[in-house]
C-alpha cells in the first residue's frame, strides 16, 4: 500500500489543489474559512466540545436543511475512484507517480449549494479529459430525470446531500492522520480513524430512522467511499475482528434498506424515477462486497449457518449480501451498474439466495437481515463507537505537543478560537 502523504490544506474552499512538491514536507496548514450559521443547529452530543469532526458534522446540517433541493440528482463526469475510464489513483497524483504527467488525468469532486457557495472542493491537475467541476464536463449538472437536456444518462450520478457528503467523509479522515500535523501516535492511529468515520455513518444512519431519503444518502456516500485508498486504509489494522464485524454490519445496513423500500414498494412503482442511481449504488455494493473478500473480511462468516428466517423455510446467509443485493435486482428488474469489477463481482453471486417473504413496520418483519441486533451486538463488542476520539483536533494542547515531531502544537491560538466559532478544515 502507498504511504498517505502529507495532506495539504487550502485556505479557503474555493482554491483548487496545488500538489506541493513531492519532496517537501507538508508545513503548518490554514483552516478552511468556511463561516458557518450555527443558530438552531444543535451540536450532536457525541462530539467534543472543540473539534473540526463537529464542525463538519454543523456545516453538513446546515446545508441539506437549508437547501430545499438536497436531495437533488446531480453527475460526475467520472467515479471519485480508480475505473477503467480513468487512470489509476497513483496516475492521478504526481507525488505518486511523478513520472506519469503526460498519463495523468484529474480528479474534482466538489459540493456547493444553490446560491454558488462552495461547501468542498478538491482537484487534481492533468494533461487530458480534465475535469473542470462543471465549466465543461458534466459535474454538478442536473441528471436528465431532474430537467437536464443530456441523453444518454451519465452514469455516475448521486444527490447533491451524498456528494456533499462524501466530501466530508474524506476531511473526517484527514482530520484523524497525525501525519498531516507532523504528528506519530502509533502505526495504525489513521487507520482506526477511518472507522470511527465508517462508525460515525452508522450513528447518522440510525439517527436518520424514518427518513428514508437520508439512510439512502449514507448508503450512496458509502458506496462512493469505500473504494477509495482511503477507506481501503481500515484493512490494515491489527484489530481484524473488528473490521470483519464492521463489514458485515456495513453489509446488513445496505440490505436493511433495501429491504425497507421492498416495504415502501418504491420496487414497483418505479424506483427508477424516484431512486435515480438505485441501480448504480446496488452495483458498487456488491462491488465493495468482492473488495470485502478479497481482504479476508467474509471468509470466517461463510461457513456459519444464518441465525435468521426469511419466512416461509427461507434463510439468510450474512456473508453472502452480495447475491442479496443481485437477487433484488433480479426480482424487480433494476438494471445493475458501476465500476469496471462489477461484471467479475457478479459471478460470483450464488443466484439461489431467497429474499424476505414479507416486510412489515413492527416485528421480524421490519428489520429482516437482522441490522438492529449486529448493530447492538457490535456497539456491545466495542463499547463506545464513533465520536472524534482520533481526530486530532478534539485533543488538548498538551496532547499534541506530545506527539509532535518538534514537541509544539500545532494548531496556534487563533487556529482553536477559529475552530471554536465553527470554521473547519479542507484537505486536498
Amino acid at each position: 500500500m502507498a504511504p498517505r502523504r502529507s495532506a495539504k490544506r487550502t485556505s479557503a474552499r474555493t482554491e483548487p489543489y496545488s500538489a506541493p512538491p513531492s519532496n517537501e514536507r507538508s508545513q503548518r496548514q490554514e483552516i478552511a474559512e468556511t463561516p458557518l450559521s450555527q443558530e438552531n443547529i444543535p451540536r450532536n452530543k457525541r462530539w467534543s466540545k472543540v473539534s473540526i469532526s463537529g464542525n463538519l458534522d454543523t456545516e453538513y446540517t446546515r446545508h441539506i436543511t437549508s437547501d430545499n433541493n438536497a436531495y437533488r440528482y446531480i453527475c460526475l463526469c467520472r467515479p471519485p475512484f480508480s475505473d477503467d475510464d480513468i487512470p489509476s489513483e497513483s496516475s492521478l497524483d504526481p507525488e505518486l507517480d511523478p513520472g506519469s504527467e503526460s498519463d495523468s488525468d484529474s480528479l474534482l469532486v466538489t459540493a456547493s449549494d444553490d446560491s454558488g457557495t462552495i461547501l468542498a472542493q478538491r482537484t487534481r491537475p492533468g494533461d487530458k479529459g480534465r475535469c473542470d467541476g462543471g465549466v465543461t464536463c458534466i459535474c454538478l449538472a442536473a441528471t436528465r430525470n431532474q430537467g437536464s437536456p443530456r441523453d444518454p444518462q451519465p452514469k455516475w450520478i448521486l444527490t447533491k446531500a451524498a456528494h456533499a457528503k462524501f466530501i466530508q467523509l474524506q476531511d473526517h479522515c484527514d482530520i484523524r492522520d497525525p501525519a498531516n500535523f507532523d504528528m506519530y501516535t502509533y502505526n495504525d492511529h489513521a487507520s482506526y480513524g477511518v472507522i470511527e468515520v465508517i462508525e460515525n455513518l452508522l450513528l447518522d444512519f440510525n439517527e436518520a430512522k424514518g427518513n428514508w431519503q437520508e439512510q439512502w444518502v449514507i448508503c450512496e456516500a458509502l458506496g462512493y467511499f469505500l473504494p477509495t485508498r482511503t477507506a481501503q486504509d481500515m484493512f490494515t489494522v491489527d484489530d481484524g475482528d473488528r473490521v470483519n464485524a464492521l463489514c458485515l454490519l456495513l453489509g446488513r445496513l445496505f440490505l436493511y434498506t433495501l429491504s425497507r423500500f421492498q416495504h415502501l414498494e418504491f420496487f414497483l412503482d418505479g424506483a427508477s424515477e424516484e431512486i435515480e442511481n438505485l441501480g448504480l449504488v446496488m452495483g458498487l455494493w456488491i462491488a465493495v462486497t468482492a473488495g470485502f473478500r478479497e481482504n479476508d473480511c467474509l471468509q470466517i462468516y461463510e461457513s456459519q449457518d444464518s441465525e435468521l428466517s426469511l419466512g416461509e423455510g427461507r434463510v439468510f446467509k450474512p456473508a453472502e449480501f452480495d447475491s442479496y443485493i443481485a437477487s433484488y435486482a433480479r426480482e424487480y428488474d433494476i438494471e445493475l451498474k458501476g465500476s469496471k469489477d462489477l461484471p467479475l463481482a457478479l459471478e460470483t453471486c450464488n443466484n439461489n439466495v431467497d429474499l424476505p417473504t414479507k416486510v412489515s413496520d413492527a416485528g421480524p418483519g421490519s428489520d429482516p437481515f437482522g441490522y438492529r441486533k449486529a448493530f447492538r451486538d457490535y456497539k456491545a463488542g466495542y463499547g463506545k463507537i464513533g465520536g472524534d476520539r482520533m481526530d486530532v483536533t478534539s485533543w488538548s494542547r498538551h496532547e499534541r505537543r506530545s506527539a509532535h515531531f518538534d514537541n509544539i502544537d500545532p494548531f496556534g491560538p487563533n487556529d482553536i478560537q477559529r475552530i471554536k466559532e465553527g470554521e473547519c478544515m479542507s484537505f486536498a
